[in-house]
C-alpha cells in the first residue's frame, strides 16, 4: 500500500472507533439518533427498542469497512493490489452476514434474538406478557438508569436488572440472582479534577441455569445508590475497600471541628427534626465565637465579619456540612474549612468556629415527673 493508503486506513480506523464508541453522539451521529424512526422509543417499548437497536447496530457497524472502501475508491480510485482486494472482500462479507442474521431473526419472529432468548429463560410459554410487564416497569417512577460507559447502561427496575450493550442486553431477575463486588480500582484524576474516583466491579450471577453471568463497573457513589434500589444485598468480598467520597471526608472533618467548638444548652422541647433530611434531630446551632481576625491577626472589614444568628436549631450537623460545602469553591476543597457561609435561614454569615453542638436540657415534663 502507498503512503496515502496508510493515512486513509488510519483515518478510517479512528473514525470508526469514535463512531462505535459514541464519540460523535453530541453531533447527532449515533445509532439511536440516526435510526430513531425505525427502532422506536425506549420509554414506551423498552424491550422492542433494544431488539431493534442491537440489530441495527450490528448491521451498521459491519458496514463501516464497506463505506470507507467506497469513499476511498471515489477519492483515490480503485487499486487492484492484494491488500485492497482482501479488504474489499471482507467489507462485502461482513455486512452480508449481518443482514442474513437479522433477516433470520425477523423470519422467526425475533424469538432467536439474544434479547428474547434471555427473557424466555424466565418465562418460556408467554414471553410476550413478560415483555409487556418489563415495558410497564420501565415507564414507572422507580426505575434507575446508570451510565456505565459510552456504550453501555445499567437499568434497574422494580424486579429486573439489565445491562445494555451495543449488540445485546444482559438480563437478571432481582429475586433470582447474586451480586458480588469483587474488585475496585481508584484513580486520582477525575473529569472535574477535584477528587479521587473509585470504580467498583460487580459480578451479576443469575441462578437460572442458562442465564448468562455478566459484570458491571460503576463509580463508588453510584454503588451506594444501587444498593438502595436492589432487593438483594450486594456481597462485598474482604479484599474490596470502598473509598469514602470527598463529601464523606469533608463531613468527618466538619464534625471534628464542630466537636472542638464550645457547646451550648438548648431546651429539648423546642427541637423537631432536621429541616433538610427529615431524619435526624437538629444537633447544632450557629452562635458567633470567632474574633473577626484574618490569618495575620488583622481585623476584618465589616463585610467579611461573621454575624450573630438568632435562628433556632433546624439542621443536623451532616446537613449543615453539606450546606456549608455547597457554598464553597468546588475546585479548592482543601480550603473549605477556612471559608464562610450564610445561614440557611437568615443568611447571616458564619464560619466553622461559629457552629456549636447542642447540649439538650431535660424537658419540663421529665423534670416534673422526677420531682
Amino acid at each position: 500500500m502507498s503512503e496515502s493508503d496508510w493515512i486513509y486506513f488510519l483515518f478510517a480506523l479512528v473514525t470508526s472507533f469514535c463512531f462505535i464508541f459514541n464519540e460523535f453522539a453530541s453531533l447527532g451521529l449515533s445509532i439511536e439518533n440516526l435510526f430513531a424512526w425505525f427502532i422506536g422509543d425506549e420509554y414506551t417499548q423498552f424491550v422492542q427498542h433494544h431488539i431493534l437497536r442491537t440489530s441495527v447496530t450490528l448491521v451498521v457497524h459491519s458496514a463501516l469497512p464497506m463505506l470507507f472502501i467506497i469513499l476511498r475508491c471515489l477519492s483515490i480510485g480503485f487499486d487492484d493490489g492484494i491488500f485492497i482486494q482482501i479488504l474489499s472482500a471482507i467489507s462485502v462479507v461482513l455486512p452480508s452476514m449481518a443482514v442474513t442474521l437479522i433477516l433470520y431473526y425477523w423470519n422467526t419472529g425475533w424469538i432467536t434474538h439474544s434479547v428474547v432468548k434471555a427473557l424466555k429463560i424466565y418465562q418460556e410459554s408467554s414471553w410476550m406478557s413478560l415483555v409487556t410487564d418489563i415495558n410497564t416497569e420501565f415507564r414507572g417512577p422507580d426505575k434507575m438508569v446508570i451510565r456505565l460507559n459510552s456504550i453501555s447502561n445499567l437499568v434497574v427496575t422494580e424486579n429486573w436488572l439489565f445491562k445494555t450493550t451495543p449488540y445485546t442486553v444482559y438480563v437478571a431477575h432481582q429475586s433470582d440472582m447474586e451480586l458480588i463486588a469483587d474488585k475496585t480500582d481508584t484513580h486520582e484524576i477525575t473529569e472535574e479534577g477535584t477528587d479521587i474516583i473509585q470504580y467498583v466491579n460487580i459480578r451479576v450471577k443469575p441462578h437460572r441455569g442458562n442465564a448468562k453471568e455478566f459484570s458491571i463497573r460503576i463509580k463508588a457513589p453510584q454503588f451506594k445508590n444501587l444498593q438502595d434500589r436492589l432487593r438483594r444485598q450486594v456481597i462485598i468480598l474482604p479484599n474490596v475497600r470502598l473509598q469514602p467520597s470527598l463529601m464523606d471526608r469533608f463531613i468527618d472533618a466538619f464534625k471534628d471541628q464542630v466537636a472542638a467548638n464550645p457547646k451550648i444548652s438548648y431546651n429539648r422541647e423546642d427541637l423537631d427534626v432536621c429541616f433538610a433530611c427529615f431524619a435526624q434531630e437538629p444537633d447544632v446551632k450557629i452562635r458567633k465565637n470567632c474574633l473577626d481576625l484574618d490569618e495575620d491577626g488583622n481585623e476584618l472589614d465589616e463585610e467579611s465579619r461573621c454575624g450573630n444568628c438568632y435562628c433556632r436549631p433546624m439542621f443536623c450537623v451532616s446537613c449543615c456540612a453539606r450546606w456549608f460545602s455547597a457554598r464553597q469553591d468546588e475546585r479548592s476543597p482543601e480550603t473549605w474549612l477556612e471559608k464562610k457561609s450564610p445561614c440557611p435561614m437568615c443568611r447571616t454569615k458564619f464560619c466553622m468556629l461559629d457552629i456549636c453542638y447542642i447540649e439538650k436540657l431535660p424537658s419540663r415534663r421529665n423534670v416534673e415527673s422526677q420531682s
